[in-house]
C-alpha cells in the first residue's frame, strides 16, 4: 500500500460511515488522528451498495448509499465522530446524497 495515492484506495463496505471509520485499517503504523486527517483531505465520495431480497416478487434489488465529501463530512472524519455522518447524509439530499 505504500506509495499509493490516498485517492486510489478503494474499499468494500456496507455503508459510507464504514468507509469513513475504516481509516484505522490503512493506518500502516501512523497515528489514527493523522490517518483521519489524510482521509478527510483526500476523500471525494463514497458509494455503497447492498443487494436486498425483494418483498413484492422473487429476486433482489440494489440499495445504494451515496455520500460526497463536503466540508462537514471532512470535519466529522477528522474528529472521528463518524456516527454523525448519517445526519449529514440524510440532510444532504439536495446535494445528491442518499441514505440506504
Amino acid at each position: 500500500m505504500r506509495g499509493v495515492a490516498p485517492q486510489a484506495f478503494m474499499a468494500t463496505a456496507a455503508c459510507a460511515a464504514d468507509v469513513a471509520a475504516s481509516g484505522a485499517l490503512i493506518a500502516l503504523g501512523r497515528p489514527r488522528a493523522l490517518v483521519r486527517t489524510m482521509l478527510a483531505a483526500s476523500l471525494r465520495g463514497v458509494v455503497a451498495q447492498l443487494l436486498c431480497k425483494r418483498v413484492d416478487k422473487p429476486g433482489r434489488t440494489a440499495v445504494h448509499e451515496i455520500m460526497f465529501a463536503t466540508p462537514a463530512v471532512a470535519a466529522i472524519i477528522r474528529e472521528g465522530a463518524t456516527q454523525k455522518l448519517y445526519d449529514v447524509i440524510t440532510g444532504g439530499k439536495n446535494e445528491g446524497m442518499q441514505f440506504m
